[in-house]
C-alpha cells in the first residue's frame, strides 16, 4: 500500500494533504464539510481558520479550484500527478465477485465529473497519453476497452486517430469492445482497424444503463453516465444507419450538460480480471 494513503500514518499528516485525500474521494467540498470529515474520518479536530487556511494555499499551489462556495481538485493537476493516478482501490471488486484483491492492493478511488462529452473525452485522451509516457515496470502494454456506444469516433476523430496511432507505434496492443450491434458501432470498429486497433461489435442492441471501462496495463479507468443521458446516446445511435458529421441531433448530445462520472484507479489484480473479459470476446470470435 502507498505510504500516502496508509491509515496508521495519516494522523502524521498535515491539514492539506488530508484535505486533499478527501477532495480524492468526493467532491466538491465546502470548506466546513472539510472540517468535519477531518474529524469523523482522521480524528483531526482542527479550526475552521485552519481548514480555510490550507485549502485556501491549494488552490494558490493550483491543487484545488473552487466551484462556488466549495472545492474541489483542479483537473489539471490530477492528469499530472502520478500520485493520484497510482492511488489503488478496493470498491471495485465487488462487481468482480471476489476479496482476493484485497490483500493484494487497497486504497483510494479517484473520481472527477465532467459536464459534457467533450470535456471527457479531451481529459480521457489526455490521461491516456500520460499512461503512455509512463509505463510502469512490469505493466502489460495492452489496452482492452469495453464500452456501449463509439461516440468519441463520431465527435474528435482526428484527436482519437493521433492517440491510438501513438499507442500502436509504442507497441500497444489494442482491443475494443463495442456491446451495441448498431451500424455506427461498425463504422468506428472498422476505423479502429485502421489505427491498429482490434474491434469487435457484439449483437445486443436492447439499451442497458451500465458503466464502461478502459483498461491500461495495470490501470482501469471507468465511466458512468446518467441514465437519461446514456439513453439519448442509444436512441442516436440505434435510429442513425449512418455517420453525418454535421447531424444537429449529435451535435445537440454533445452540446448538452449533464454530470459524468470518471473514475480511475490501479490495481492489477482488478485490471487482469477486466483485460481477461475483453480478449476472452476475441478468442470467442475466433472459434
Amino acid at each position: 500500500m502507498s505510504s500516502f494513503f496508509n491509515p496508521k500514518k495519516m494522523k502524521k499528516k498535515g491539514v492539506k494533504e488530508l484535505s486533499v485525500i478527501l477532495l480524492s474521494r468526493e467532491f466538491p467540498l465546502q470548506l466546513i464539510e472539510i472540517k468535519r470529515k477531518l474529524k469523523t474520518e482522521f480524528s483531526l479536530d482542527v479550526s475552521f481558520q485552519a481548514v480555510k487556511k490550507a485549502v485556501n494555499a491549494l488552490e494558490e499551489e493550483g491543487v484545488v479550484k473552487k466551484e462556488g462556495k466549495s472545492f474541489a481538485l483542479d483537473k489539471k493537476w490530477i492528469s499530472e500527478s502520478k500520485k493520484f493516478f497510482d492511488a489503488l482501490t478496493s470498491r471495485f471488486v465487488s462487481k468482480i465477485g471476489t476479496r482476493k484483491a484485497l490483500k493484494r492492493e487497497t486504497g483510494n478511488i479517484n473520481t472527477v465529473f465532467f459536464s459534457d462529452l467533450y470535456e471527457l473525452d479531451n481529459f480521457w485522451a489526455d490521461l491516456m497519453f500520460d499512461w503512455l509516457g509512463k509505463i510502469e515496470k512490469g505493466e502489460k502494454k495492452v489496452s482492452a476497452g469495453h464500452c456501449h456506444y463509439g461516440w468519441w469516433v463520431l465527435i474528435n476523430f482526428a484527436s482519437d486517430t493521433k492517440l491510438h496511432l501513438a499507442f500502436r507505434d509504442k507497441g500497444i496492443k489494442q482491443f475494443q469492445v463495442f456491446t451495441k450491434d448498431f451500424p455506427l458501432n461498425h463504422f468506428a470498429s472498422k476505423n479502429y482497424a485502421k489505427m491498429g486497433v482490434k474491434g469487435i461489435v457484439l449483437k445486443e442492441k436492447k439499451f442497458k444503463n451500465e458503466k464502461e471501462f478502459l483498461v491500461m496495463g495495470d490501470h482501469i479507468i471507468e465511466i458512468e453516465y446518467p441514465e437519461k443521458f446514456l439513453k439519448k446516446i442509444h436512441n442516436f445511435f440505434s435510429e442513425h444507419p449512418a455517420f453525418d458529421k454535421h447531424s444537429i441531433e449529435l451535435q445537440k448530445i454533445v452540446a448538452t450538460k449533464t454530470k459524468i462520472k470518471f473514475t480511475f484507479f490501479k490495481n492489477r489484480f482488478i485490471a487482469e480480471t477486466l483485460r481477461e473479459s475483453v480478449l476472452e470476446r476475441f478468442r470467442k470470435k475466433r472459434q
